[in-house]
Parts: structure tokens; C-alpha cells; sequence
């Protein structure tokens, strides 16, 4: 689960900066219990993570994650709740997936082969003993590859996903398809899952009904609808309700220096990585980490926390691992 299509609409227009901001120590503490009071009662009435064991701690405006989940959507949807929360503008993400003994294998290959979005395609998916799920095939364009990945988030057991997909063009998805694919995203953005809203599309055209909280939030549904396939949107039939907008959640934007920012900071605040020396670059939903970590272990909690943030769609890995010599003996 990743909102990340939004975001790269709207990185070159709108930014959003991460300077420290200009508050008393006692006010930064109550900010931070308050947001991390917000995302649990988010958490809660979504019903998103029922059964979790979480634990969530925010300090100078990054949320710390921890506990385990029962497969990858649940993790990814309380990283991007974690966004979505005023005064917390990056997640050090340390939630596992619980490993799944029997049956994963299977109930993989069940969630690709019954998703209506994926039925025009041949894909095969394989889970290996630890949980990582390989899906090889060829995908009409990268939404479908896109919503593969999202099913199979929705696997308890996986806690890893491939995609070794090439992309034929000529490959045309149905129009029922290109709907279902808006409402799995529209499950997925955690300001837009509890909203009431209908997608039917035809022609070329996606029209939407239904209520939503704002003007702002009624632009996001448009933007979140422009998927592949979509030439244009009619929205005339989404009524603003006030009464569903919600306190203390909103979009922020980033520009890549923001990312790049906010990786700095969640790096600081992860103590996986202490000691380690990185820096990333962020472009057109590709995130690039840098420099030098202590063990593998370090490596991989780098990777996962890039992964949580906003936008980035992708990660390249071009880290090293530098043992100290005390360690190396």
C-alpha cells in the first residue's frame, strides 16, 4: 500500500519545508503526545489494524513504529496514516509482518488469479519460505503491476514483494478494472478510506459520487481517480459535507529536498542506525541511499524507512557495509 501516485502530482507545484520549527521544548512535547494520541484513535476507527500489536511513539516530529501486523498493508497503512498527522513529518518504520507458517504460497496465488483488475493478465506468483512473494509475467502498464503489489499486501504472511513484470501495451484493460484499481487506492490514502464515495468508469471518463469532507479533499479524489487509462474526470456529483472532514489529518507536500530532509531526520531517530552514515537523493518517486551502515541488518532498516516516505515509489539501495575493525576480529 503506497498513496505515492498524488504526491508526484503535486511535488513541482506546491512545497512544504522542514526547517526546525520555532517552538519551546514543552510545546514540542505536547504536540508530539498529541499527535500520536490522533493517529491511535485514527488507527482504531479505521479498523484497518484490528488485532495489532503496536506501539507508536512520536519525538520531535517523527513517529517512531514498532510491533507486528498480520501481513504488509496493515504496516504500510499506519506509516501513511503517520503522515497524514499533523506535526509528524517522517516515520522510522520498525513494524514486522507475522510469519505465517502454512498456506502462504496458496493464498497468494489466489489473491492475483481472483482480482477482478488483474484478470485480463497471466501472472505467476511464488512465496518462498521467508515470506517473500516473487510475481513474474507481463502487465498491460505499470498500474497493473501496481495493484498486484496491493493484493498481495493483503496476504498474511508475506512480508516481502517482487515484481519481475515486463509491460506489453496492447494488453488493454476492461472498464470495471480501471474502477476497482481507484478503490483499491481510495482504500489505501487513509484521508480519503473512511469517505463515501462510488467510481464508475466508461469511455475514457471516471465518474464519481458521493461525500467528502473539504474542497482540498474533493481535489484529491480527482487527482487519486487519474490512473492509467483515465482521460478525464467528473466529479459534479461529490457533495462537500463538513461534518466528515478530519481534525488533526491533512496532505502535505513535499518537494524532493523535503524528502531528502526527512530521511535525515527519521535516520537520526532510528536507532537500527546508529552509527551508520547515510544520505539520500529523491527524484520522480525513486529514492537513492547513500553511504555507509555497520551490518546488513542496518541495511534493511534503511530501505524499509525510505519506503515510508512520502512518494517515494521505488529504492535504490547503493549503501555499504563498513564493519569497525573491533567488530571484523
Amino acid at each position: 500500500m503506497k498513496s505515492s501516485r498524488l504526491a508526484l502530482a503535486v511535488f513541482a507545484t506546491i512545497g512544504m519545508t522542514l526547517h526546525p520549527l520555532q517552538a519551546s521544548p514543552s510545546a514540542d512535547i505536547e504536540d508530539s503526545s498529541s499527535s500520536a494520541d490522533t493517529l491511535r484513535a485514527f488507527l482504531t476507527q479505521s479498523g484497518r489494524v484490528d488485532g495489532a500489536n503496536l506501539s507508536i511513539d512520536v519525538a520531535t516530529h517523527i513517529a517512531t513504529l514498532s510491533g507486528e501486523v498480520d501481513n504488509l498493508d496493515q504496516a504500510e497503512f499506519v506509516a501513511t496514516s503517520a503522515l497524514r498527522i499533523d506535526g509528524i513529518y517522517g516515520v522510522v518504520q520498525g513494524i514486522s509482518v507475522r510469519p505465517v507458517l502454512d498456506g502462504v504460497d496458496a493464498a497468494a496465488k489466489q489473491a492475483v488469479g481472483a482480482a477482478p483488475e488483474l484478470k485480463h493478465l497471466e501472472l505467476t506468483v511464488a512465496v518462498d519460505d521467508g515470506g517473500t512473494a516473487t510475481v513474474s509475467g507481463t502487465v498491460g502498464c505499470i498500474d497493473d503491476a501496481e495493484v498486484a503489489r496491493e493484493h498481495l499486501s493483503r496476504v498474511n504472511g508475506v512480508r516481502r514483494i517482487v515484481l519481475k513484470t515486463t509491460i506489453d501495451p496492447l494488453l488493454f484493460r476492461s472498464d470495471d478494472a480501471v474502477a476497482d484499481q481507484v478503490r483499491l487506492y481510495q482504500l489505501d490514502d487513509p484521508l480519503l478510506a473512511l469517505l463515501p464515495l462510488e467510481y464508475h468508469f466508461r469511455d475514457g471518463v471516471m465518474t464519481i459520487e458521493g461525500r467528502v469532507g473539504s474542497v482540498e479533499e474533493k481535489e484529491r479524489v480527482i487527482l487519486s481517480s487519474m490512473v492509467s487509462g483515465v482521460m478525464s474526470c467528473n466529479s459534479d456529483k461529490v457533495v462537500i459535507d463538513p461534518a466528515l472532514a478530519m481534525d488533526g489529518m491533512s496532505e502535505k507536500f513535499y518537494q524532493p529536498s523535503d524528502v531528502a530532509e526527512a530521511f535525515r531526520r527519521v535516520v537520526k531517530a532510528d536507532p537500527r542506525l546508529v552509527g551508520s552514515k547515510l544520505h539520500g537523493e529523491f527524484e520522480r518517486g525513486r529514492f537513492v541511499i547513500r553511504g555507509d551502515v555497520k551490518e546488513a541488518a542496518a541495511k534493511e532498516a534503511a530501505i524499509r524507512d525510505a519506503r515510508a516516505l512520502p512518494g517515494v515509489m521505488q529504492v535504490e539501495d547503493r549503501m555499504r557495509i563498513v564493519r569497525s575493525e573491533l567488530s571484523a576480529r
